[in-house]
């Protein structure tokens, strides 16, 4: 399998450098789609339902928050959404940041 494959947008799927076991999982996520799959699950999530917290996309998506927070801020980095404000309270009742589509 070739560790440089692309994803959705253009870059292989995030791992550990030195951790060949994390490579191996990225190499296998972008062969079948997954990587791609989950960060446009959370992309439509946020498009849909935005401004939403991390906690919320993650209901939401009834995905796991370790799988869901790394695709938002993988979207964040590529400039397809930007942070709303940070003044919505969570289960916990600390204030999060909600995240809307930029454009």
């Amino acid at each position: 399998m070739e560790l440089d494959q692309l994803d959705l947008f253009g870059r292989p799927a995030p791992y550990q450098a030195h951790s060949s076991t994390s490579r191996a999982a990225a190499a296998w996520a972008d062969a079948s789609g997954l990587a791609e799959t989950a960060r446009g699950r959370v992309l439509r999530c946020i498009i849909e339902h935005g401004p939403v917290t991390d906690e919320q996309i993650a209901d939401l998506l009834a995905m796991s928050p370790n799988t869901q927070r790394p695709r938002r801020v993988e979207l964040e980095a590529d400039g397809l959404i930007v942070n709303y404000g940070h003044d919505a309270p969570t289960r916990s009742g600390r204030l999060a940041n909600r995240w809307i589509a930029a454009w």
